[in-house]
């Protein structure tokens, strides 16, 4: 690019600048080296220049970097001419203190022979156990990265992390190239990584991503005219551990009503023992410190082996969301006020039976209590004649004999003396 125009105020700036600083050494710029034509630069041999020639390319470096320059000259008066070399006298320092020049050059040995001798700097550490992360693209992102929701458009390199969730690369055959561009987000925003890449060096990406990953992309912001939207360009693609949430509460909840994967079209939450504590949802409240935690599916129970192997030190609480309904004439099924306050009266009742199948077992005792206010202020207790003898199996699992059933009430006086104590007061069961 030699021959590109440069500002002359700006020029003049930094000429200025590196005139002073150059005063303050010892050496001598011709200022009328700057124009707006910056011509090439040549090498220098005069020994004026020996300890001060680390500044002067420097500065020449700084300004070809500053303006994409391939050269820049900074000339300076020329050596007086000797007829023969001969060796500079050095003289004791006791006798003459040093120079700036002097101290300069002496501090730039001592940090050229560090750099050569100093150890490199290491690799980010890793603690025992951790997965170093997989570089998918261009080198492993290590920086921290800036929240999705917070970019701006001038903000140039920039790194970002978060989860994939659509990918929309595209081949150009005729072209003999690849157009990668996938859609991440984490959850502050979201934005499409987006590039062309000639031959196949794309390839890594294309086959490297998939949808559900969790990176960390390193790149360049830009306003992308096909989309008409701000995308980033990458430079580097890292895979990420995702950082699972954490309950900082000092008092753990527990949760009360909880669907899992059984209570169909309801819920995405899984107890799957293979599972673990970012997807099993037992495992991730044992691993918050949650004492329990209910379970409570949709008219089903299959989800209840599962949690059980799932918990370790987290007590399960097995429920479920019944459905009840009149199966035995056209009356509605649930009477009263639908927002009755828990300090009024509230009866309570459980009864025991000869089975679980409704079309063929009986109730063979009714209990009940009424609640108001949290305290017990009433009490009933009925047996119920079955008609039959009871089986082995009932009898160990009830504590209720044939001997403690003779001569109770019939089915219908049960059911209707409970009904009775109960009267218009709510029922829970």
């Amino acid at each position: 690019m030699q021959g590109n125009k440069v500002d002359a105020i700006t020029v003049e700036i930094v000429g200025n600048l590196l005139l002073s600083i150059a005063e303050e050494i010892g050496v001598a710029l011709i200022k009328s080296s700057y124009s707006s034509n910056i011509k090439e630069r040549h090498d220098c041999s005069s020994a004026v220049f020996d300890a001060q020639g680390n500044l002067i390319a420097q500065a020449e470096e700084a300004l070809c970097r500053a303006y994409g320059l391939n050269s820049v000259k900074i000339e300076a008066p020329a050596a007086p001419k000797v007829d023969a070399p001969c060796p500079p006298q050095q003289e004791p320092l006791v006798d003459k203190p040093a120079s700036e020049a002097d101290a300069f050059a002496r501090t730039e040995a001592i940090r050229r022979a560090a750099l050569k001798s100093g150890p490199r700097p290491a690799a980010p550490a890793h603690t025992k156990g951790e997965k170093k992360p997989k570089s998918i693209f261009g080198r492993s992102v290590v920086k921290a990265p800036t929240p999705i929701g917070e970019l701006e458009l001038d903000m140039g390199m920039v790194v970002v992390e978060g989860d994939v969730f659509a990918i929309d690369n595209r081949e150009l055959k005729k072209r003999g190239a690849w157009v990668v561009a996938f859609d991440m987000t984490d959850y502050t925003g979201s934005i499409r990584v987006n590039k062309f890449f000639p031959g196949d060096d794309g390839k890594p990406l294309v086959e490297g991503i998939r949808k559900g990953m969790h990176l960390k992309v390193q790149g360049r912001l830009n306003m992308d005219r096909f989309y008409g939207d701000m995308v980033l360009e990458p430079v580097a693609v890292t895979v990420s551990e995702k950082k699972m949430k954490q309950d900082t509460a000092p008092e753990k909840r527990v949760e009360l009503h909880l669907h899992t994967t059984m209570s169909s079209m309801d819920a995405l939450t899984s107890v799957s023992p293979k599972l673990g504590p970012d997807k099993n949802v037992v495992k991730r409240a044992e691993s918050w410190g949650h004492p329990a935690l209910a379970i409570t599916d949709h008219g089903v129970a299959q989800s209840f082996p599962d949690a059980w192997h799932s918990a370790k030190k987290i007590k399960i609480l097995y429920g479920v969301e019944a459905y009840f309904i009149n199966d035995v004439d056209d009356r509605v099924a649930v009477h009263g006020a639908v927002n009755a306050p828990f300090e009024d009266e509230i009866v309570c009742f459980d009864i025991e039976t000869t089975g679980l199948n409704n079309k063929h077992e009986v109730i063979i005792e009714i209990g009940a209590v009424v609640l108001k206010n949290g305290a017990v202020t009433e009490t009933f207790n009925t047996f119920a004649s079955p008609g039959r003898m009871l089986s082995l199996e009932i009898i160990h699992l009830t504590g209720i004999t044939d001997e403690m059933l003779r001569g109770a009430p019939t089915q219908e006086e049960a059911l209707r003396a409970f009904l009775a104590f109960a009267g218009n007061r709510p029922l829970a069961a």
